[in-house]
Formats: structure tokens, sequence, C-alpha cells
């Protein structure tokens, strides 16, 4: 293995990274004003997104790869095409401080994460549903099939939520240290039966079978 490309352009740190659905492009940014669209094929450049005082946080495709999705702590979330263009935006008082976010597989639903708080809005209809945590929420991993999401807390738990309709908490999970970091989890294995889990222990944990192992 040899290395192909440095990415280079960002001031600041780099800490969310997005690959297009079909492998070809890839979504930078991090703790400054702009986002970045890059080739993978040659490693250029293709766009830099910005807005005066916007921060963007996080990132996400939609499932078609022709757009994508971006939200920070400015209270601002931006939808744009990838030949650059802003599609369509909300802003104000009610828009979180977004530090994750996604886009359900079927693309009608944009999933944020901010404080304690889930908020799941309809990309149509501009209606807006929310969830209540009991502590901060530093990540979210939506299922393939869009109707469980799993969140990590700074509690050191990660929760399994069926969002299909009602909002319904299914299990709680333990087992993995998180104090000072940003820990991820997401569905993995066969049918998305097991959770697959980061750990500030220098370990990756897979120990979460979803229908075998909860933890309340």
């Amino acid at each position: 293995m040899k290395l192909k490309y440095t990415l280079t352009g960002h001031q600041k740190e780099v800490s969310f990274v997005a690959w297009s659905p079909d492998d070809r492009m890839i979504l930078t940014c991090g703790s400054e004003e702009l986002l970045k669209l890059w080739d993978v094929e040659s490693g250029e450049c293709k766009y830099t997104f910005q807005k005066l005082n916007c921060n963007f946080a996080a990132c996400a495709w939609f499932p078609d790869g022709m757009n994508f999705i971006s939200g920070g702590g400015d209270k601002c979330i931006y939808i744009w095409d990838i030949e650059g263009k802003e599609v369509d935006s909300w802003k104000g008082p009610r828009i979180p401080r977004v530090n994750d976010l996604t886009v359900s597989p079927d693309g009608k639903h944009m999933i944020c994460i901010a404080d304690k708080e889930i908020k799941m809005y309809n990309l149509e209809t501009k209606a807006e549903r929310v969830i209540d945590e009991v502590e901060r929420i530093t990540s979210l991993s939506v299922s393939k099939d869009g109707n469980s999401l799993l969140v990590n807390l700074t509690n050191q738990e990660i929760h399994l939520w069926d969002i299909k309709d009602d909002a319904k908490l299914l299990f709680k999970y333990k087992g993995h240290r998180q104090t000072r970091y940003v820990i991820r989890s997401c569905f993995g294995g066969f049918d998305q039966v097991f959770i697959v889990s980061g750990s500030e222990d220098s370990q990756v944990h897979t120990l979460y079978n979803i229908f075998i192992c909860p933890t309340y």
C-alpha cells in the first residue's frame, strides 16, 4: 500500500469526512468556515463551499450522490449540489447547533443531533420531530433500512432507537470507553444485527448483538 494523494487546503482541523455513495467524491469539513468537495481519482478539490460566519461541523450525502447536506454551530443547515450551488437551507433560532447529521436511506429525512436532542426533519414538508435523550449526544448512525438509529452518549452508553413510526428506545449498550473524545458506533454484520463501536481503551468493540445482548 502506498500514499496516493495528500488533500491539502484546509487551514484548521479536519474532523469529518464523508464518501459519496459511488465512492467517486469525498466531502471534508471541521472547525472552520468552509467545506470541500474532492475528486477521488485525481485528488483535485472540485469546490470549496463557504458562508460568512458559518461553521461546517458535519456533512452527509443524499442517496443519489448528487446532493449533500451540511450543518454546524451557526444554527444553519444547507443542502448543496455537486456543482457548487446552494439548493435549500434552514436558518433561525429553532435550528440547533449541529454536532452530527445524516440523511435517511430513502432521502426523505435529515436527522441531526444537538446537545440532548435528536431532531428529524422531513425534507419535503419541513415538519420536525424531536426525540429527547438523557445525556449529551456525540454521534449518530442510521441503519440501511432507515428504521433504526444509534446514538453515542457522554455517559458511555449507546442507545438504539426505533424511528420507523413513533420513536421508541429499544436497547442500551455499555462496555466501550468514552470520556474525552467523540466515539462513533455503527451497524454491522449479516443483516446489521451487530453494533460495532470505537473505544478509548484502544479496542474496537463488536460485542453487541441487538437481539441477544442488550444491557438495560
